[in-house]
């Protein structure tokens, strides 16, 4: 099976594939070559093959249904990191194939276990090929069995299968390379000469899937929490992200893992330190590093180590430069704002920053800054309030300097127009809504609700909303957002919706918001039940309580979206529900939901699914089940392969093939969805998906194939209906609320493709009408949490009931076994404060086999501008639920990812439900 194909892309990064045979001496371990007519060697067409017979020195079979494969017979290599699986096969189905390999015949599916396999692409031209694929199997220390899966609706011929290694290999080396000495034992996959600079060598790909490989290591990876890469790019900054890769391997895990890093182009030298001791991956001995750079982007590799420290002297760069206001007004007070980071691992001291203005530009303050010092890895944001007198493009330009550095000169164009003809109000102005025969729906992530959390989105300032960084669940936002919908076509919103046995989290966009907004009678809207909930979570009481709850709160107001009189509700882990109750409990439940809706007076349920299986099998287990309809939330990993960098023109291609594979199995009805993007970086950092270049009019044409669609395919009922994600899910990059990357062009694009009305209108924003800023306040800096006044910040955000203070008290009720506070943003150095201390007690925890007390374990954890919230970053801690107080002390300072500046801090207090939890205080402690 292809377990979880599009939705989990990142699943594929252990995939080194090449069209060719390897160059270096090499040695056959075992192999396959079916040379005796009828012997298949003990390969069988195990799943959906038929024809299945060994003629003309080849293995070969036809895919009679999804997921074809062969399994082969079982034997026994010891593995290792350098192996590599040749396979020569032809195919009239292009598309990703698998090796599934394993160490037991007793896995999950018979002996294969999901993650336990290395995907390539296959040519379909139906001609034989060679396949060179570098599973990274090390973690299992042996092989016994392998399996090869096709691409659906394809005729195979397999000529042979072999696994190789090299016949001699190399000592390990020191992870300590200086690349002006030449490659030092650095290799191309596939196969390609190194060339030499006088810098460093020359790290040019001409494919994305090329690789830079290093010769074999023996680096302790609890010693070596850093990679320190010094590269230079000498070209211009391109329109898209410039992303390269680091990879490892380690000799306790399976699969060649990375870490990705946005490159500076502007031509001079840059340290990066890459703390890979965060990943959870980074264990054992690190036996191999790469280096993915991106295709056809010339660079120079300088040096690269690993190392226990970060390194590099003081290195200021410029992230950002523009203005503060996401579209810009002649004639309104605003500033000029740059983004700088020290890269280096030495502070900056004596930092000058020095603004050059335009004409028709007048600085409101002093146009140099002066800073004393810029930590290693500490976002600044460096801000200058000016006035443009008249709209037009204005170019400013900035000096960056440091003691003991140069000036680096950094320039960038800003457009200022003018303001809308709208007369000053003390409320957001009335819609102006557009007419269309369409019903345009957008999810909407109620994610924003204060600082802390759209700290991470600042690092990307392109994509700062015109509101600004707002309060969500204000009413005043919630209209702006109605209005602007309005008048571009848009019919509904899709609120995520978070519910897990009575437990809600994240309704303030909605019940604070948009149920007190001014204008929410001109517009419908409707809920995603966002039910990624724990294992065992849905059963067939909770869903008729849930669905008494939608009948309570939401079905019966007149702006909830109904098809046929029927509330739309959109089920978004389909797969949650079918593994905890099975498919013919699902049918049941659905019935008995639908029942809930019918004595409420409702006509009945209109259920659609989010489904990423869009063949017979799929769809006819989902109609069976009882949905109406399916759709998608999205589908991220379209088209990219094993990449997690990849231009975004093939992803939105596969958007329209999912549409159509629905209608052709012609099963039950196709809604469409469409995508607004996908550069996940906020949120994963090194492990984001990032699906680069789109842009408004890329965008338009996707809307636009969507209007055909369902102008020339939708099926009955026509409801002339789409799904778009999102309006603002910044952090996974997927957005068209209007920010200061492309303003309204999202929008427009909408309102050109699906609406009936003029091409030239008025955008109004706050700042034409004396509204705004909306931007939620700083917060102080805070290193303790007493409780004494309120929450302070933090939420119950996740398996958590009932939150609430009480007596100087945070306290709530799990719900599940995975309950979280998240704290307020913070911002101090990790080096100044080595301990953690909680108070806290638990009443209700369950009392284990053989033990005298109540015992469970806690989890702190913890982001940083090195790196989000991970098991890595993170410390468990024994706790005790006998109702007392209890202070517990944590020494955070000992994992090697107390790093950096801390940013927020999570706190999960148990494992268990139904366990009353009151922390009393949290506090970062000096000594």
């Amino acid at each position: 099976m292809h377990w979880c194909r599009m939705l989990c892309p990142m699943l594929a990064v252990s995939v080194i594939v090449t069209v060719a045979a390897s160059a270096q001496q090499a040695k056959t371990l075992i192999e396959w070559t079916f040379d005796q007519l009828g012997d298949r060697q003990g390969w069988e067409g195990a799943n959906h093959m038929a024809d299945i017979r060994v003629a003309d020195g080849a293995l070969t079979g036809r895919a009679t249904d999804w997921d074809p494969f062969f399994v082969g017979p079982q034997f026994e290599i010891l593995a290792y990191h350098w192996q590599w699986i040749e396979v020569r096969l032809r195919s009239t189905a292009a598309g990703l194939a698998e090796f599934f390999w394993s160490n037991t015949m007793q896995g999950q599916y018979g002996p294969f276990t999901p993650g336990k396999e290395t995907g390539f692409e296959i040519k379909g031209d139906g001609e034989y090929h060679v396949y060179t694929i570098y599973p990274y199997w090390q973690g299992e220390k042996r092989i016994i069995i392998l399996r090869l899966d096709f691409p659906a609706g394809g005729q195979y011929a397999v000529d042979y299968v072999r696994i190789m290694e090299p016949a001699n290999l190399p000592d390990p080396v020191p992870a300590d390379f200086d690349f002006r000495q030449g490659p030092v034992g650095w290799t191309w996959r596939p196969p390609a000469p190194i060339a030499q600079r006088p810098d460093g060598i020359e790290v040019s790909a001409e494919q994305a899937s090329a690789l830079l490989v290093s010769p074999p290591l023996a680096a302790p990876a609890q010693a070596h929490g850093f990679a320190v890469v010094v590269l230079r790019v000498p070209v211009a900054r391109p329109a898209q992200p410039c992303l390269a890769e680091l990879l490892f391997a380690s000799d306790e895990v399976n699969g060649l893992h990375s870490a990705q890093f946005q490159l500076i182009t502007d031509s001079l030298p840059h340290t990066y330190n890459l703390a890979l001791g965060q990943s959870a991956q980074w264990k054992g001995r690190i036996v191999q590093l790469g280096l993915r750079p991106p295709a056809g982007m010339p660079a120079a590799l300088m040096s690269l180590k690993l190392s226990a420290e970060p390194g590099g002297r003081p290195d200021l760069v410029v992230r950002w430069l523009g203005c503060r206001d996401a579209i810009p007004r002649a004639g309104v007070d605003s500033a000029i704002e740059a983004r700088i980071q020290n890269l280096g691992a030495q502070d900056a001291l004596e930092v000058t920053a020095s603004l050059g203005l335009p004409p028709g530009v007048t600085a409101l303050g002093d146009t140099t800054l002066r800073i004393p010092s810029v930590a290693y890895g500490d976002p600044l944001t460096l801000t200058w309030p000016v006035r443009a007198e008249q709209p037009g493009k204005a170019s400013f330009s900035l000096h960056l300097g440091s003691r003991g550095t140069g000036l680096v000169p950094h320039g960038a164009p800003v457009t200022f127009t003018a303001r809308a003809q709208a007369p000053m109000t003390d409320y957001v102005p009335e819609p102006k809504p557009v007419r269309t025969d369409y019903q345009v729906g957008v999810y909407y992530f109620p994610g924003w609700w204060d600082y802390g959390r759209w700290q991470p989105i600042m690092d990307f300032p392109e994509r700062k909303p015109v509101l600004g960084w707002y309060k969500e669940g204000l009413p005043e936002i919630a209209d702006w957002h109605i209005k602007w919908a309005l008048e571009h076509g848009i019919s509904f919103f899709i609120y995520d919706w978070y519910w897990d046995r009575g437990a809600r989290q994240l309704d303030h966009a909605l019940h604070d918001g948009f149920f007190k907004a001014r204008y929410r009678d001109r517009f419908k809207f409707c809920l995603l039940w966002a039910n990624h909930n724990p294992e065992g979570s849905s059963s067939l009481e909770d869903c008729e309580a849930v669905t008494r709850y939608w009948v309570a709160n939401y079905f019966k107001r007149p702006e909830y979206l109904t098809v046929e009189g029927k509330p739309v509700m959109v089920i978004f882990s389909t797969d949650r529900l079918t593994r905890d109750l099975g498919h013919e409990n699902v049918s049941k439940a659905f019935g008995r939901m639908r029942q809930v809706c019918r004595d409420a007076g409702l006509p009945g349920l209109y259920l659609v699914a989010c489904t990423y299986s869009h063949d017979q099998r799929g769809l006819q287990a989902l109609k069976d089940e009882g949905y109406d309809a399916v759709s998608g939330y999205n589908y991220p990993g379209l088209g990219a392969g094993s990449s997690k960098y990849a231009p975004v023109e093939s992803m939105l291609a596969g958007y329209l093939d999912i549409w159509n594979s629905t209608v052709d199995v012609g099963l039950i009805k196709e809604i469409p969805a469409l995508s607004g993007g996908w550069d996940s970086r906020p949120w994963h950092h090194e492990q984001a998906l990032v699906r680069y270049g789109l842009d408004p009019q890329k965008f338009e044409a996707h809307c636009r194939e969507a209007k055909r669609f369902l102008d020339e395919r939708e099926q009955q009922p026509k409801l002339k209906m789409c799904f778009l994600e999102a309006w603002n899910e910044f952090g996974e990059g997927s957005y068209i609320e209007p920010h200061r990357e492309f303003g309204f062009g999202y929008l427009d694009a909408i309102r050109r493709v699906f609406a009936k009305a003029p091409e030239e209108h008025q955008d109004v924003i706050p700042a034409d009408v004396g509204l705004g800023p909306y931007d939620c306040p700083e917060p102080k800096l805070v290193t303790e949490w007493t409780f004494d006044d309120g929450q302070q910040g933090w939420v119950g955000q996740m398996g958590m009931k009932d939150l609430r203070t009480e007596n100087g008290s945070l306290a709530a009720t799990t719900v599940n076994n995975d309950p979280a506070f998240f704290g307020p943003s913070t911002h101090v150095r990790a080096a100044d404060y080595p301990f953690v201390e909680i108070r806290m007690k638990l009443s209700g925890l369950a009392l284990r086999s053989g033990e005298p007390r109540s015992r469970d374990v806690a989890q702190l954890f913890w982001s940083t501008t090195l790196g989000a919230v991970s098991e890595a970053q993170s410390l468990k801690f024994d706790v005790t639920g006998d109702g007392q107080w209890h202070t517990y002390r944590l020494p955070v300072a000992g994992n090697p990812s107390w790093q950096g500046i801390i940013t927020s801090l999570r706190l999960d207090p148990c494992t268990q439900p139904n366990v009353q939890v009151w922390v009393d205080s949290i506090k970062l402690a000096k000594q």
